[in-house]
């Protein structure tokens, strides 16, 4: 319920502030100077400098709040011990009806068995006949 709440918030700040940075006037004029009347002289709605202001506050405001909302978004993460990833939760459930071999029923996922396992000095297809033959 918590993870939602913050995640939502998340959000909404995120919009909030790609919009308030794209508001901000740049030396061309930006977007700030033509929706709140920067061209208009003195009779704009906060005026060029207020409109400045403004925006710069928002932006520290908003990058405030986005920074502490993505570490209490962390640390609710971090606390859960189950799998958060899509990912992760599509493998443990294709996993889980993979088929399973006769006799290995007490194998966890990816272990393999140990007779299985090359023995140290032989290969990896266990064949030394070849070898034994060559060395008369």
């Amino acid at each position: 319920m918590i993870y939602t709440i913050f995640l939502t918030l998340h959000i909404v700040v995120s919009l909030l502030l790609v919009v308030v940075i794209l508001l901000q006037s740049s030396k061309g004029g930006g977007l700030a100077g033509s929706a709140f009347g920067g061209g208009a002289g003195g009779s704009s709605f906060l005026g060029a400098r207020g409109t400045a202001t403004f925006m710069s506050r928002a932006t520290t405001i908003l990058a405030i709040i986005f920074m502490l909302n993505s570490l209490s978004l962390s640390f609710i993460v971090s606390g859960s011990s189950s799998p958060v990833s899509v990912t992760q939760q599509a493998i443990q459930s294709e996993a889980q009806n993979l088929p399973r071999v006769a006799g290995d029923a007490d194998l966890g996922m990816g272990e393999v068995p140990a007779q299985e396992l090359p023995v140290a000095g032989e290969s990896a297809g266990g064949d030394q006949s070849a070898g034994e033959g060559q060395e008369e």
